[in-house]
């Protein structure tokens, strides 16, 4: 879902990968979906009821402004899908209660996409912390 800057990029990698396949974009700008279909040659998608109709996918990556990250995940739980979702997952805590508890409804998995933590700097970091290398934190 989106296909701005992060949107793009995550549609170009996904398009890459061997063991993904990229069905489907959802973005609202015409322009911008012909080029992302060129590109990837998933099918895109203007409206997100035609989007959610099509369904052929398990996984939708949301990469939607922050402020519409929420109602993206509701309807994505709702609708039985995985979810990966942009940082930050919402813009406050309310929000990522209503969330928590649309995600305790069902069986699928969520997972906020801040990647810096599989770096392998910043798991270097993780072990030196939690072995007391570099003393207390």
């Amino acid at each position: 879902m989106g296909a701005g800057f992060i949107g793009s990029m995550h549609s170009d990698i996904y398009a890459r990968l061997p063991n993904a396949d990229l069905t489907a974009v959802l973005i609202r700008d015409v322009k911008k979906a012909e080029a992302v279909r060129d590109r990837t040659g998933s099918k895109v998608f203007c409206d997100i009821d035609s989007f959610f109709d099509f369904g052929g996918f398990d996984i939708l990556d949301i990469c939607l402004p922050t402020y519409l990250h929420e109602q993206a995940i509701l309807r994505s739980l709702s609708e039985g899908k995985h979810v990966l979702c942009e940082k930050p997952l919402t813009l406050g805590v309310a929000s990522a209660d209503r969330i928590r508890s649309a995600l305790a409804q069902t069986d699928r998995k969520l997972m906020v996409a801040h990647v810096l933590r599989f770096w392998p700097q910043y798991r270097k970091i993780q072990q030196l912390v939690q072995t007391g290398t570099i003393g207390a934190v």
